[in-house]
């Protein structure tokens, strides 16, 4: 049986940013690690950095997802979260999305305008905190953490041994895993 720890990119080898950083200094670590992955014969593509605090400890994820939704502030409210929920679980129609953009959105400007103001945004004002159903150990059959992918959305999910950060498991790397 495979574990995690087959299919998982060592933490070592993930791309980082300081939460202090600003979301243009993330996206350019973020293409610098793509550049780098792609010079070195590698299909996959960073999607997600981990974020570290002033003690190098990881205290969250800025992924692609993270960022767009900067472009609207209101989705990261406890309502927003929950319509986006809503609507997700209901099936998104264009009726819904439209209602949705309507009651939630701030842009009153235009999308060059806020693409601006979100490169001036630090990454901790928008990352992403794992929650307890996105950690998974390294010695955890593959099996569970699929099911912890699927069943929670979830991009990736970051693996532990113990209390230790080890690595970080991405939906990628299992559809990879599969296609092998």
């Amino acid at each position: 049986m495979e574990i995690v720890k087959d299919l998982m990119l060592p933490v070592e080898e993930c791309a980082t940013v300081n939460q202090e950083m600003t979301v243009r200094e993330a996206i350019q670590v973020l293409k610098r690690a793509q550049e780098k992955q792609r010079a070195e014969g590698g299909a996959y593509q960073y999607r997600a950095l981990l974020v570290l605090n002033e003690d190098n400890e990881v205290v969250g994820k800025l992924s692609h997802r993270d960022i767009v939704m900067s472009m609207e502030p209101k989705y990261r409210s406890q309502k927003g979260s929950e319509a986006i929920a809503h609507i997700f679980a209901a099936g998104l129609s264009p009726v819904l999305l439209k209602s949705m953009m309507q009651r939630y959105s701030f842009w009153g400007e235009s999308f060059e305008r806020r693409c601006q103001e979100v490169l001036n945004v630090k990454v901790k004002d928008c990352m992403h905190i794992p929650g307890n159903d996105e950690y998974v150990q390294q010695s955890d059959p593959l099996g569970l953490a699929i099911h912890q992918l699927i069943m929670g959305h979830h991009q990736s999910l970051l693996v532990t041994e113990g209390d230790c950060l080890v690595g970080m498991l991405t939906l990628t790397d299992v559809f990879e895993g599969i296609c092998r």
